[in-house]
């Protein structure tokens, strides 16, 4: 009876991993892959065995701008054994693209079924960029409200310079000279005024 529960479980276990929306990878302290899930083919287009057996940093997948945080990834769980530490970096598709991943690892070095460093890795690439659109867009409405505010200033600004050159043309209207000075002015204001409203 022990026999078939512990089969049972087995592969309950192997299901589980079968079917995991998350890549699993076993690793060793020195970064040496011993193990991949299924889920690895289909969310970066890589064969699980691929991997195993090669090194994440003498081979690395992840970009290279991102290499020194998966390192500290890695030392942070050797550290901190039991301890589940996270990461975020990217990762290379196999068709060249790349995926940003949230990582979580534990340190199971002392668990003897184990005797690795388990990571989770899920995809978050979606999320990034739903992030990176709303923070577009926050911009671009910061941007809309300064110029919208520049504008209308500006227009008021505009206007109060409007009034006191007409003013000045009463003060010099038997000085052609002095008014035709006034004249360029009236006509620059008035193109200033166009490019705000343009704006």
């Amino acid at each position: 009876r022990a026999e078939e529960e512990l089969r049972r479980a087995a592969e309950r276990f192997g299901l589980l991993v079968q079917n995991s929306s998350d890549i699993i990878t076993v690793i060793t302290v020195e970064g040496v892959v011993l193990y991949q899930s299924p889920s690895f083919e289909r969310l970066l287009g890589y064969r699980p065995g691929d991997r195993v057996g090669r090194n994440i940093f003498r081979d690395p997948i992840v970009h290279l701008d991102d290499l020194a945080k998966k390192r500290e990834f890695l030392d942070e769980a050797i550290r901190r054994p039991g301890v589940p530490v996270t990461a975020e970096f990217r990762l290379r598709h196999a068709d060249g693209t790349w995926r940003h991943f949230e990582a979580v690892g534990q340190n199971l070095l002392a668990d003897p079924s184990v005797g690795a460093i388990v990571a989770n890795y899920r995809d978050i690439t979606e999320r990034r960029r739903a992030e990176e659109r709303a923070i577009r867009a926050e911009r671009l409405a910061a941007i809309g409200q300064m110029v919208a505010g520049l504008a209308h200033e500006s227009r008021n600004a505009l206007q109060r310079s409007q009034a006191c050159l007409e003013m000045l043309s009463l003060h010099v209207r038997d000085r052609p000279e002095a008014l035709g000075l006034i004249d360029r002015l009236q006509k620059a204001q008035d193109d200033l005024h166009h490019l705000y409203e343009d704006v």
